[in-house]
């Protein structure tokens, strides 16, 4: 990736994601100084176009002789929560060696990965084990990124059908 190469193509199917982990993804690689990060197009894909878009397209995949630098296999069952310790990302530790530690506050939020979903998840995680946490001061404590917009309207259209 440093010389300029292709990332990795990674192939959906073996990964099981949605169309924002996909995307998260994609921005990573460019985030690590990669030309582009590419996921082939599937059923998931044309679904999430369909719902967006009634402009005509034709996807593109690579070729069956296509080679690649490199080939990753990665367990992502094996993967566990992180937790990020002040004042960067990259200081984190796993989640399970904070369980003895008494939550305060809680910033939830990146560039990258602020995804809807990823903030419904960590509201249901901590309205379900902390009473005292309360659902408006978790959504509107997070929005105050001038990038989250959207985000902020599908919190909103979540909260209020659930």
């Amino acid at each position: 990736m440093v010389n300029g190469e292709m990332p990795d193509y990674l192939l959906a199917k073996d990964l099981i994601l949605q169309m924002e982990e996909r995307m998260t993804l994609c921005n990573m690689v460019v985030e690590a100084r990669g030309k582009n990060g590419v996921v082939p197009a599937d059923s998931t894909t044309f679904k999430y176009l369909e719902d967006k878009t009634s402009v005509a397209y034709e996807p593109v995949y690579s070729d069956g002789q296509a080679s690649f630098l490199s080939e990753y296999s990665f367990d992502m069952s094996k993967l566990e929560p992180l937790v990020a310790k002040p004042h960067s990302p990259d200081n984190c530790i796993l989640a399970r060696e904070y369980k003895d530690v008494k939550i305060g506050r809680v910033y939830i939020g990146s560039c990258i990965g602020g995804k809807t979903e990823d903030f419904i998840a960590a509201a249901k995680v901590f309205l379900t084990s902390v009473r005292t946490l309360y659902f408006h001061y978790l959504f509107f404590s997070l929005l105050n990124i001038s990038s989250s917009q959207q985000l902020a309207y599908e919190l909103l259209i979540y909260r209020h059908k659930n």
